[in-house]
């Protein structure tokens, strides 16, 4: 049986080094506050018109771009971007988890566009997050440090270490922002 994991339960996660980059302060009821990391990668002009082929994982055409705690980065109406959190987890095999927005960041048109799922296994990472600023008319200021989302726990019967996403995951390792592949 799965339960999803509540205060205690996430003080327990932070001690135990499955998150870091983390304090007490932003462990709620039943999630973990996540913040956002520095680097963002920023979609480019492809050449030639190229398109992406979900197939054969392409990336999308981008450039590197590091936000500065006073400036950070001015997300344009309808404008998409990758971007990670500063934390870094460490799921056991036991252990799912699942991002959802900050209700104050969704109530001013910023979006997380659906990729919240991480399997047990998922090791050494930050969460890489895709932006949208779904406003039509207003931009939206983002920096380090900001109060994204945040995260939920939920305990799974134990996956097979061979099935688990540290085997057999793609994303494990990436401390910051990453695109397909």
């Amino acid at each position: 049986m799965s339960s999803l994991l509540s205060y205690n339960q996430l003080l327990k996660l932070l001690a135990d080094g499955v998150v870091l980059n983390s304090a007490p302060e932003f462990v709620n009821g039943a999630s973990i506050d996540l913040t956002l990391g520095r680097e963002l990668l920023l979609e480019t002009k492809s050449r030639g018109g190229r398109e992406i082929d979900l197939c054969r994982h392409d990336p999308l055409p981008t450039e590197k771009y590091t936000m500065t705690d006073e400036k950070g980065y001015l997300l344009m109406p309808n404008e998409f971007v990758l971007a990670h959190t500063q934390q870094i987890f460490n799921l056991p095999i036991s252990l799912a988890a699942r991002f959802c927005m900050k209700s104050s960041a969704g109530r001013i048109g910023l979006e997380s566009l659906n990729s919240c799922w991480c399997d047990p296994g998922w090791h050494g990472s930050a969460l890489t997050l895709e932006l949208c600023n779904c406003t039509r008319y207003t931009p939206i200021r983002i920096r380090p440090g900001d109060r994204i989302g945040q995260m939920t726990f939920q305990r799974v019967v134990g996956v097979p270490a061979e099935h688990g996403y540290g085997r057999r995951g793609r994303y494990n390792g990436d401390t910051t922002v990453q695109g397909a592949r």
